[in-house]
């Protein structure tokens, strides 16, 4: 029995709940239909755009080594699947709140979302929980990271994604590889966006990649207009929240309909990228998970130029690795450590 089904299976036992269970077994399968990165690049029936795909990311996975990010048995084999989602999460907060509701996982403690290889699941519960009344936000999924318990694959839906976003990609998952802060799903994402932020920069820069360095700084531009429309949101959505008991359901219920209606059409005026939309997509589920992964860039780096100026991290590595050696973690708690 190889390596990769001694570990996934040792993973079953520790697991628990048929929940649980089916995503593992899941996994499995997918795993067992994969192929060797190499063999793909040099016999895959695979067009040339994809293959020349698949060379950039393992360029981007050696370069993350070089920064110390775990890649130790990720991203070495390929799976292709049809459609554009490998798996599809859904995300639900209360209607007069923006605190996502959570579930206990084993090995990685509570996180805000519920994870399904099987869209038709996911459906379901996401009409299950609109029932209970909870505001419900679904997505599909074309990455994850198994957090190093598994062999992480590259799936084939990736290689649509430009050069610039495969490396923001990657440097993310990679993080999460790194490093994982139980119970603090929301800082975690924070984190992983932020060194993403920082080694792609430098990989597109060194790499003279000017036109997709370029393309990065157009999205960033535009992502940075809608950060400052999502405070914005968040903060007129608490001061409303605050009136829930007050004014009953029904004025509550229109009262907040009238401030996502309000900033969509005073939504930003993006160049290329449109980050807000339709009205129907926003309520609060949709509101928490977008914050989960809109930190404060500026301060976030000042918070790590102070940190390395003490502790001359060598690389990203040894910064996660201070992170690591902190109890327990929050966005606020980071933001007061230098």
């Amino acid at each position: 029995m190889s390596a990769k089904f001694t570990t996934i299976l040792l993973s079953l036992l520790l697991l628990s709940g048929c929940y649980v269970t089916r995503l593992a077994y899941t996994q499995v399968y997918l795993l067992a239909t994969s192929t060797k990165v190499a063999e793909v690049i040099s016999n895959g029936d695979i067009s040339n755009d994809e293959r020349t795909k698949l060379e950039k990311v393992m360029h981007i996975i050696a370069y993350a080594a070089q920064q110390g990010l775990n890649t130790k048995g990720a991203y070495e084999s390929y799976i292709a699947i049809d459609g554009d989602a490998v798996s599809y999460t859904v995300f639900a907060a209360p209607s007069d709140s923006l605190q996502l509701i959570k579930w206990w996982y084993p090995i990685v403690g509570s996180v805000p979302y519920r994870g399904y290889f099987d869209k038709q699941r996911r459906d379901a519960k996401a009409e299950a929980l609109k029932s209970k009344g909870y505001d419900v936000s679904k997505a599909s999924v074309d990455a994850y990271s198994s957090l190093g318990w598994f062999a992480d694959p590259i799936y084939s839906p990736m290689l649509k994604r430009k050069l610039w976003s495969l490396a923001d990609l990657f440097f993310h998952e990679l993080t999460h590889r790194t490093y994982w802060a139980k119970n603090s799903s929301e800082f975690n994402e924070s984190i992983a966006e932020f060194v993403a932020y920082k080694l792609t920069s430098e990989y597109l820069q060194i790499n003279k990649h000017q036109a997709e360095l370029q393309s990065f700084h157009n999205y960033w531009h535009d992502r940075k207009k809608y950060v400052v429309w999502l405070r914005e949101l968040r903060q007129n959505l608490k001061e409303l929240f605050k009136t829930a008991d007050a004014i009953g359901a029904d004025e509550f219920q229109a009262r907040k309909q009238q401030v996502y209606k309000r900033a969509v059409a005073q939504q930003p005026d993006f160049e290329q990228y449109n980050f807000v939309g339709k009205l129907e997509r926003w309520n609060n589920a949709r509101v928490a998970v977008a914050s989960m992964y809109y930190f404060d860039y500026p301060k976030y780096n000042q918070i790590y130029e102070c940190l390395d100026s003490k502790h001359n991290f060598a690389d990203m590595e040894a910064f996660l690795s201070y992170l690591k050696s902190i109890k327990s973690i929050s966005d606020a708690k980071f933001l007061a450590l230098c």
